[in-house]
């Protein structure tokens, strides 16, 4: 049996390009995927613990009320009788028995708890870490998600041109109209005897060789249309769903790509704004030291706010460009 390759694969191979990183990228996306089972990890587990708390809340609630029962519950006395002293000791060896089971749901409860926790801070730790993205992979994804669209946007009119072949297929004039006229004159004729029996079965046998040829070519024409139009339709919708699909990993790839740059950025920012607080407290130091010794010093020290403002947002603008020039995204 003879497997014809999906159009889909054929397509995504082909968007995808050089093996090496077109597998860096499935990689970015099963992290993607993976991180957001772990969202929903994270949300059915807050569910599971708000649940575990409302059950320990109600075991806290049925223990204080055995306890109080047990309390209610009088010791036996030497003046009561045999039977009552009994009957006192089993009530309080049951109030026991159930402040003990009691006792043991909860401390299973708090040990699921506990073990629901760590799992809660283990995902939120995971999740707190950047995803790791470099800019070529960011580029590789948004080229994927241009080429995706333009590949749908070419089956769209395809897809179009197949409907519009249906229709015009559908209208098209009857190419045995003329048949049918002649057959109808030869039966009129032969009624009225001008036209033989002959006229007429000549006139029939043209007409349904006409509409058995006609009938053929159009089922044809029109099986092979539905086809394509079925195809082209289940296409349409695989490569829309490949889109929806890379546009929806888009701004955890973005927002990757930009913590990436992002974090030693800062790290280099707080270096050096610990230096410049160094620094001007020095400045600081020494003039006030200078006035209080009645010393006169005439210096230029740049005012920090003022050397930080930026008028006409220049060197924003300059630092946007440079970094997007690394990032190419």
């Amino acid at each position: 049996m003879v497997h014809i390759a999906s159009p889909l694969n054929k397509i995504m191979t082909s968007i995808r390009g050089r093996a090496k990183p077109a597998a860096d990228h499935a990689k970015l996306l099963e992290s993607i995927d993976h991180r957001a089972e772990l969202a929903k990890e994270k949300a059915r587990l807050r569910s599971e613990l708000h649940r575990l708390h409302e059950q320990i809340r109600a075991s806290e609630s049925r223990r204080l009320e055995a306890v109080n029962r047990y309390k209610g519950i009088p010791e036996p006395a030497a003046s009561q009788t045999e039977q009552t002293r009994k009957d006192l000791e089993q009530r309080r060896a049951a109030a026991l028995e159930e402040m003990e089971a009691i006792a043991q749901e909860k401390a299973r409860l708090r040990d699921t708890q506990e073990a629901t926790q760590a799992r809660m801070n283990a995902i939120e730790e995971e999740l707190s870490r950047p995803l790791a993205v470099t800019p070529e992979q960011a580029t590789h994804h948004r080229k994927l998600m241009e080429a995706t669209q333009a590949k749908a946007n070419e089956v769209q009119t395809a897809l179009a041109s197949a409907e519009a072949e249906l229709t015009a297929l559908s209208q098209a004039p009857d190419p045995a109209a003329e048949l049918r006229l002649e057959l109808q004159a030869a039966l009129a004729g032969q009624a009225v005897g001008t036209h033989t029996g002959d006229d007429v079965a000549s006139a029939e046998a043209r007409l349904m060789a006409a509409e058995a040829a006609q009938a053929s070519e159009q089922a044809g024409k029109v099986a092979r249309l539905t086809a394509t139009k079925t195809g082209l339709q289940t296409l349409l919708t695989e490569l829309q769903a490949e889109q929806q699909r890379l546009a929806a990993a888009w701004p955890a790839i973005a927002a990757g790509a930009y913590q990436r740059e992002l974090t030693p950025a800062v790290a280099e920012y707080k270096v050096r704004l610990a230096e410049l607080v160094s620094a001007w407290d020095a400045v600081r130091a020494l003039r006030q030291l200078a006035e209080n010794s009645g010393v006169a010093l005439s210096v230029d020290v740049p005012e920090v706010v003022a050397s930080l403002k930026d008028a006409g947002q220049l060197r924003l603008a300059s630092a946007m460009e440079d970094a997007r020039a690394r990032l190419a995204i």
